[in-house]
């Protein structure tokens, strides 16, 4: 797993003077001291040219100063930021009432487009701009493009509620420009997804409740994916693979970051897209094997904008704007082999499972208050934030004996089984027990799919051959995976039975081979064969010794391992 270190290579006040100092293990380099009329205001907007790379541009509150550019300097072993005064041809300033074209050199206008009404949100581009403008009441949205020292109108519609955020970052390796733009809505809390530069609604997704409003977005390409990421401001962050081809988002994902709105944005390491989402800390999120991994980094606070920074001496930097500081800081990342992540969940956990297409972790566990047994259940985790998701609580009197994630035949969906048993007040025996097919559906919830009642505690779950195979008491049983009458969704369906000796505690399989690890009896080898359109389960070796057991496994076809109880 990789893990990210964020360096501080320096800090930015307002007034702007900086001394040597090391704080937390970090240390701001010397500056040479300079002053910015503004600075102690908020920033707007902080961004790295796209065609200048180690040129850092802060649009200020004080909208007299259309901004201040900054060169990164590296004379002797110092480095420092110091005002500029060249950047490239032209500078575009979004104004609360128009957009403006500016040559970088003599801040003289080359041309300005003015909005029918007040702008509240603009994003922009090396040749496209993207704002929301109020008009009698309404929100349009409205696309321009730049060229030749040109603002140029292409589109814009009429919106059925107010804008949060807008992206229009551009996909495609070595585009200039974006085919779609992501739009946050605040009223009906979703991101909608338009076609450029017409501004066609291909896409459409809701975000959930009150709580789910968007605070950030962003469209990046991460191991050769294409994804859509949705900051909230309650701290969570969504993220959606994209179809490059028709705009449609699917495999939606809801992780917590904090509890403060998330900020969005990318950067490069080691020549690889990543992405730092800002809430109370900082989290990197990247892809490894086309999966979505969340790597945190040093706690940071506060953070209105943030820009990739890239310079020569100092590649893949990073600046982050907070009211009255600018910090240009570096993200290491670092290949562990072992990472460990531990969370108190105040319970007993007695069985766990992992499903690898919706990230999640399941496990049954007890919850005790004041040393009494309260409630027996199976918890859903977010399998790299720990984050509780669902929880299904078992019957009165009712124990998770064992859980499993698997898949049947004929159908794509995966499944949690879980078995249990009965565990009735001055009975002796188990003579009850269920096996639950519980589906983790949109936004990690538990879905009870199926259930089977069994006569007995269900020890042990195994995926065999497209079926679900339980040791129950003394017996194994098969079932296949059945539909329904009328169509009417799906059951487990008995379909062979193999009577063992005297209580089946540990099964493993290999093909059709079946290894059972029994109470006080040894061990057994089965087979499952198929004779014509039925399933017989026949025993072919048992070990003859009396054993007890606590676990088995199949090393291959003939060599089976198995840990005995000491005696």
């Amino acid at each position: 797993m990789t893990v990210f270190h964020l360096e501080l290579m320096m800090l930015i006040k307002g007034p702007f003077y900086l001394t040597d100092s090391s704080r937390e293990g970090f240390t701001s380099l010397s500056l040479a001291e300079a002053s910015i009329e503004g600075f102690n205001s908020d920033v707007q907007t902080l961004f790295c040219h796209q065609a200048v790379y180690d040129q850092l541009v802060l649009f200020l509150e004080d909208l007299s100063h259309l901004s201040v550019v900054f060169d990164f300097l590296t004379r002797g072993k110092t480095p420092k930021l110091s005002p500029s005064v060249t950047l490239v041809a032209s500078l575009c300033s979004v104004t609360p009432n128009s957009v403006r074209l500016v040559n970088s050199v003599s801040k003289h206008m080359k041309t300005e487009w003015f909005a029918p009404g007040p702008l509240t949100v603009a994003t922009a581009k090396a040749t496209q701009i993207l704002l929301a403008t109020t008009v009698g009441g309404h929100q349009l949205l409205v696309c321009l493009t730049i060229g030749n020292g040109v603002l140029k109108e292409m589109a814009s519609i009429k919106l059925g509620g107010d804008v949060s955020c807008l992206d229009i970052n551009p996909i495609t390796a070595k585009a200039n420009s974006s085919i779609f733009a992501a739009v946050g809505m605040w009223e009906d809390n979703s991101v909608n997804i338009y076609a450029l530069p017409k501004l066609d609604c291909i896409g459409k997704e809701n975000l959930g409740g009150v709580d789910s409003l968007p605070h950030s977005i962003l469209m990046c390409s991460l191991d050769g994916r294409s994804y859509l990421l949705c900051g909230l401001s309650d701290g969570h962050l969504m993220h959606f693979e994209l179809n490059m081809t028709t705009g449609e988002l699917t495999g939606r994902k809801k992780v917590s970051i904090g509890n403060q709105p998330v900020t969005l944005c990318t950067f490069l390491s080691k020549e690889a897209t990543r992405v730092v989402a800002a809430s109370n800390s900082l989290m990197v999120i990247y892809s490894n094997n086309k999966k979505i991994l969340y790597s945190e980094v040093n706690n940071i606070e506060g953070v209105i904008h943030m820009s990739p920074y890239n310079v020569e001496a100092f590649p893949n930097m990073l600046a982050i704007a907070k009211e009255g500081q600018l910090a240009i800081c570096t993200i290491d990342e670092k290949q562990k082999l072992h990472i460990i992540h531990s969370e108190h969940l105040g319970e007993y956990v007695r069985y766990i499972s992992h499903q690898e297409q919706p990230r999640t972790i399941a496990i049954c566990s007890i919850t005790y208050e004041g040393g009494n047994q309260t409630d027996r259940l199976v918890r859903l985790f977010d399998d790299q934030t720990f984050q509780r998701k669902s929880t299904y609580i078992f019957d009165q009197f009712e124990y998770g004996c064992s859980i499993l994630s698997c898949s049947f035949s004929d159908d794509n969906n995966v499944y949690y089984c879980v078995g249990t048993a009965y565990v009735m007040p001055n009975q002796n025996e188990l003579t009850k027990g269920r096996i639950l097919v519980l589906q983790v559906v949109l936004d990690g919830e538990f879905r009870l799919v199926a259930q089977m009642e069994t006569n007995g505690a269900v020890y042990s779950l195994n995926a065999f051959n497209g079926k679900l195979l339980a040791a129950i008491n003394q017996n194994i049983q098969l079932y296949k995976w059945a539909s329904c009458e009328f169509g009417r969704g799906r059951k487990l369906q008995p379909e062979c039975l193999y009577r063992s000796r005297v209580l089946s505690l540990y099964v493993q399989t290999r093909g059709d081979f079946i290894v059972v690890g029994d109470l006080v009896m040894s061990i057994s080898l089965l087979i499952c064969k198929q004779d014509k359109e039925e399933y017989v389960i026949e025993q072919l070796a048992y070990h003859s010794a009396t054993n007890w057991m606590s676990a088995v496994e199949i090393l291959s076809e003939m060599t089976f391992t198995l840990v005995l109880e000491p005696t």
